[in-house]
């Protein structure tokens, strides 16, 4: 009861301040992650670079050591964990969204979580434990079928903007990462030349499991049905973030 009173407060100042914030993104733990030193907020996308971008930034900030490699995301500074007056000031910092094409970014959510049938929390979802075209197929039909918002690794990436897209700093391409992220560093005051470190994934996840290489295998799952299916389940993003529905231009 506590947490709800607390939570319709900062809907109510979010509100007054006319930050045209949405609640539910911002104070979720896996959506923003502020760097003060920076002077930068990161709305992270799962399956969009998150991890390796996070990581990166906080790096930059000082406020990585190798003391917390496994458990870094939970030490980044978030809204949740701020004092409510506090979140106002995000309104003064620079912002950043990472976004994928949609065609990787929902292989890459089928590879990393279904396909290998090893987490019992997508039990649930057809193509579990299926690692062929077929099985993705029947993920992606699953999802069309009314279950696109069961896990916010499969939403659209425009449904976890923590505010308009038009009002973000810096909307970047995870295809142009390096490209996008000189001109960040550029501009908060650090050297450009540091982008080339998300060339590979961060030390963080190098090696591990959440690394599927996606954007090499499209071919290997990808058939006309599944390619339809993508194209009508992530509209939004195709649109919003101006990526061609045609296949062979991923």
């Amino acid at each position: 009861m506590a947490r709800n009173k607390i939570f319709k407060k900062v809907r109510w100042a979010l509100k007054v301040w006319n930050t045209g914030y949405n609640p539910d993104i911002l104070f979720h733990g896996d959506h923003v992650a502020v760097y003060p030193e920076l002077g930068l907020v990161f709305n992270r996308i799962k399956k969009s670079g998150n991890t390796t971008v996070s990581a990166f930034l906080a790096d930059l900030s000082n406020d990585f050591s190798s003391e917390v490699e496994k458990g870094f995301k939970e030490k980044l500074l978030k809204p949740k964990k701020m004092r409510i007056f506090d979140i106002r000031k995000i309104k003064t910092l620079k912002s950043l969204v990472v976004v994928r094409n949609p065609y990787s970014r929902a292989l890459s959510g089928f590879l990393d979580k279904l396909s290998r049938g090893t987490s019992s929390t997508y039990q649930g979802f057809s193509g579990f434990g299926n690692d062929t075209p077929e099985g993705f197929l029947a993920f992606l039909q699953f999802l069309k079928n009314g279950n696109m918002h069961l896990n916010r690794h499969f939403w659209p990436q425009e449904e976890l903007l923590f505010q308009p897209v038009e009002r973000f700093d810096y909307v970047i391409k995870l295809e142009n990462i390096e490209v996008g992220m000189q001109k960040l560093l550029e501009d908060i005051g650090k050297d450009p030349a540091y982008a080339a470190a998300l060339k590979s994934p961060h030390k963080v996840e190098a090696g591990g499991r959440k690394i599927t290489s996606a954007s090499r295998r499209l071919q290997q799952y990808f058939t006309p049905a599944a390619i339809i299916l993508v194209q009508e389940i992530y509209a939004k993003d195709f649109r919003t973030f101006d990526y061609s529905t045609e296949f062979s231009d991923v």
